[in-house]
C-alpha cells in the first residue's frame, strides 16, 4: 500500500471516528436533557404534593381544633382521631396556612 493510500484510509478512519465521536456526544447531550427534564417534573409532583399535605394538616387541625373546643382532652382526641398525642398537639396549635397572623405589639 502506497504511502498516498495509507494517510486516505486513515483520514477516512479519522472521520468515521469524529462522527462516531459526535453522536456520542448528541446521545450524551439528550440523555442529559431528558434527565433534568425529569428531575423538573419531580420536583413540581412534590411541591404539589407538600402543599396537599400542607392543606390536609390544616384540615386536620381545624378539626381537632373544634374537638378539642368540645373539653375533650388532648390525650382523649389522640385516642379517638388515631393520632400520637403529639400528632394532636401540633395540629391544634398549627395555624392554617390562610390565617394571618398579626405580629406582636409591645
Amino acid at each position: 500500500m502506497s504511502e498516498t493510500a495509507k494517510r486516505a484510509q486513515q483520514a477516512r478512519k479519522n472521520a468515521r471516528d469524529r462522527r462516531l465521536l459526535a453522536l456520542d456526544v448528541k446521545r450524551r447531550d439528550a440523555q442529559i436533557e431528558s434527565a433534568v427534564s425529569d428531575v423538573a417534573k419531580r420536583l413540581r409532583e412534590r411541591d404539589k404534593a407538600r402543599r396537599a399535605v400542607q392543606d390536609a394538616e390544616d384540615e386536620i387541625g381545624k378539626a381537632l381544633r373544634r374537638v378539642l373546643a368540645e373539653t375533650v382532652t388532648i390525650n382523649q382526641a389522640a385516642e379517638l382521631s388515631g393520632l400520637t398525642v403529639a400528632e394532636v398537639r401540633r395540629l391544634s396549635r398549627r395555624p392554617p396556612a390562610d390565617e394571618v397572623i398579626a405580629p406582636a405589639t409591645d
